[in-house]
Order: structure tokens, then C-alpha cells, then sequence
């Protein structure tokens, strides 16, 4: 037997002996996704330059579980709406974080397994001892009862489709929470887990309080181009299952 055929034959050992570890699996997928600049779902540690949050660790999970799968792009921050035309023209495989919407639900596929959920609540000022429970409710403050919330995000869209609500929009959360202190509104209206952490990381606690009850509550998915391949979706909605029993979805 020659050199080179001695050589042959190992590596097919190894390849062979590679196959067969366990995880292994010759159809191993890549998958596109994108960070949304929207923490705790995603966000930028300055100190350290690492994306961190609630998907990121869901994506880290999902890889650890399935050997098959792995994730590339969820460094990188990109523009909501460029994520949801990406994943319409194919260039995006999946996005983490995703609430429901006819429009969406027409144009992609969910995952059907929720990740976790959301609730609307409202942000006041520390000394506001008010409790609301209802939008009827905030019927009742007459004219001081103007809701602030996020230019465009679903808890806009949703105030917008409620009846008789003053409503005022600003372009981020900074700006939300200047507003309430500055008086000019009297509450916020957002998504609980995005409050709670700006809260936090800004110091806010002795300042604002948010109330208990929650106003609305919907859950997030993993929302899918149409273009990526049964194959892999069946892949994907099994390893959620897998976690879901594990209870590491919420």
C-alpha cells in the first residue's frame, strides 16, 4: 500500500469517526438574524462591547441545545423595519423577540411556542399615588391624563386604536421619562420589560414607580422568513419545544 493511499484511508477514518460524535449531523444549518435596538431584548454593554440580553441568551441556548443550529448576526443592530424587509426578501432567516400582528402574521411565520411574555403598564411619578386599572379608569382624570409612549412601537399602534385618549409620542425611552419628570404627561405606557430596565440602569427607582396592574399583556415569538426551508423550521419549532419542557422559555 502506497503513502497516499495510507493517507486516504485515515482521513476517511476520521471523517467517519468525526460523523459519528455525538451532535454531529452533516445537515447543520447558519442561520441570519439581526439585534433589534430595543433592551432587554438586545443591548450593548459600553464597558464591555458584548451584545447582551433576554434573546441573545435564548439564541446562546437554542445553539447549545441542537449542535446543528447556529446563529450569525445577532451582534450586529439593525433598523426594525429593514429586520422585518430582510425576513420578507430572504436575506434574514429568523428574528428573536417578535410580537404578533395580522400584517406580520400574513407575511411571515411564528414559531408557535412563545418565548416569554409582555405586559403594558404604566410608568408615574414617584409622589403620584394613583392607581389605574383600566383605561376607563383614566377616563375619569379628566385633564390630567395624557398617556406618553414610543413613536411607532406596538404600544403606540395599540393606544392609537383605543377610544378617547390623550396621547403624546416621543422618539425613545430617554425622552419618555424626561417628559414625565418635566410634568408633561402623566404617565408612560410601555411594555414592562423595557421600563424595568431602563429604570435600573439609569437610577430611576426613587423618582418613578410603576403601577401593578397590568393593561395589556401578549407574548413574544421567533418569527421566520416564508423562504427558509421546512426542513429547518421543524428543526427550530423541536429545539424550542426541547427548551420549553426544560423551562428556559418563559
Amino acid at each position: 500500500m502506497g503513502l497516499c493511499t495510507s493517507k486516504l484511508m485515515i482521513t476517511a477514518i476520521l471523517v467517519v469517526a468525526v460523523c459519528l460524535l455525538p451532535g454531529f449531523s452533516a445537515n447543520a444549518y447558519e442561520l441570519r438574524t439581526a439585534a433589534q435596538d430595543s433592551p432587554p431584548k438586545y443591548f450593548m454593554e459600553e464597558d464591555q462591547g458584548l451584545m447582551q440580553g433576554l434573546c441573545i441568551d435564548i439564541l446562546d441556548a437554542l445553539e447549545n441545545a441542537n449542535l446543528r443550529l447556529t446563529f450569525t448576526g445577532q451582534n450586529e443592530f439593525m433598523h426594525t423595519g429593514r429586520i422585518y424587509s430582510a425576513l420578507h426578501g430572504g436575506s434574514l432567516d429568523l428574528f428573536c423577540g417578535s410580537g404578533k400582528t395580522p400584517d406580520r402574521e400574513g407575511r411571515f411565520d411564528y414559531l408557535p411556542i412563545p418565548l416569554y411574555p409582555v405586559n403594558s403598564v404604566l410608568v408615574g411619578r414617584a409622589g403620584d399615588q394613583v392607581e389605574v386599572n383600566s383605561f376607563s379608569q383614566l377616563h375619569t382624570l379628566e385633564n390630567d391624563n395624557v398617556l406618553i409612549t414610543y413613536l411607532n412601537s406596538a404600544s403606540h399602534r395599540f393606544l392609537t386604536r383605543q377610544q378617547n385618549l390623550n396621547i403624546e409620542a416621543g422618539s425613545d425611552l430617554r425622552n419618555l421619562f424626561d417628559r414625565l419628570l418635566r410634568g408633561r404627561g402623566r404617565f408612560i405606557f410601555y411594555h414592562d420589560l423595557g421600563l424595568y430596565h431602563f429604570i435600573a440602569s439609569h437610577h430611576l427607582q426613587d423618582k418613578v414607580r410603576v403601577l401593578p396592574a397590568s393593561l395589556r399583556t401578549y407574548h413574544h415569538y421567533i418569527v421566520l422568513s416564508k423562504k427558509l426551508p421546512l426542513e429547518v423550521r421543524n428543526l427550530l419549532l423541536k429545539t424550542v419545544g426541547q427548551l420549553q419542557q426544560q423551562g428556559q422559555p418563559k
